[in-house]
């Protein structure tokens, strides 16, 4: 908490424009980062140039998540503050992104949180670091995504496996699988997986004599709604997942440890029923 207050001089004149980029885990964290500046007396904006396939993105090599479609379902358009791009913008966030400092009102900050809020500026980045995880974004998303009536049996565990991940060309995870036997075999319960690859979760849980099935409806927000739904939650090493495990009541919560291994990442959970488990060796 300390890491945030050094950067704020309020002035409720102050706009501060988020420019949102990633999937939709990522975007939850800039906007609860606008949240936590709303609280602190700040305007804010938010533009969803990056979420959308253009040349831009093309150039950049981002993928597309199709995040704006969840947004909408949501019904964030109408909630929050969302203003059109400007080119200006666009280069000087690239700018800042390539000299890794702020151009002028602009800053990507990638990983980091901003450098200073002293004036109106226009910020591109993640801030997954030490912000305060806001009550009324959570208490939205409860009331839109928790099933009241879910058909799982609270005995019954939810495991997250996105297939990207965890195959053996990602070195950012390159020992997860250690993790989800770890972690199930201290569980000792029946489970569904959630999954967006149906066959390579099939591969990896099929000869567990506790594996269900898979779940996979096919749409992000109807996934996330299960997993916060669930009882008992194994997570993925994703921010989909920590944000499912954020917003549920499940009473167990297993999540890897360290969560990412390639970046810094200290984001300030209010669910204390998260139990770490290492994938290491």
């Amino acid at each position: 908490m300390e890491k945030c207050k050094r950067y704020f001089i309020v002035d409720k004149n102050k706009i501060v424009k988020i420019y949102l980029i990633g999937g939709f885990g990522n975007v939850l964290f800039q906007i609860n980062y606008g949240e936590f500046l709303l609280k602190r007396g700040f305007k804010v904006e938010y533009c969803d140039f990056f979420l959308k396939k253009n040349v831009i993105t093309n150039v950049l090599k981002w993928t597309i998540h199709g995040t704006t479609k969840d947004l909408k379902t949501l019904s964030f358009y109408n909630e929050y503050k969302f203003t059109n791009y400007k080119l200006t913008d666009i280069f000087l966030i690239i700018l800042s992104k390539l000299f890794s400092k702020s151009i002028f009102w602009v800053e990507y900050c990638g990983h980091s949180l901003p450098s200073t809020l002293k004036e109106n500026k226009i910020i591109c980045g993640y801030f997954m670091l030490e912000v305060p995880i806001s009550p009324v974004l959570i208490n939205n998303l409860r009331s839109k995504l928790l099933e009241k009536d879910s058909e799982i049996d609270k005995d019954t565990g939810i495991v997250h496996y996105r297939g990207g991940d965890y195959s053996n060309s990602n070195n950012h995870f390159p020992n997860l699988d250690i993790y989800y036997k770890k972690a199930l075999r201290k569980l000792g319960v029946k489970y569904h997986v959630v999954t967006n690859d149906k066959q390579l979760a099939k591969k990896a849980f099929c000869n567990d004599k506790n594996f269900l099935g898979v779940i996979s409806s096919e749409s992000v927000l109807d996934d996330f709604s299960i997993m916060i739904s669930a009882n008992i939650l194994i997570q993925s090493s994703s921010t989909y997942s920590w944000w499912a495990a954020e917003i549920s009541k499940a009473n167990l919560v297993y999540q890897p440890e360290p969560f990412f291994d390639h970046l810094e990442w200290k984001p300030l959970s209010n669910n204390n029923k998260r139990v770490g488990i290492s994938y290491e060796t």
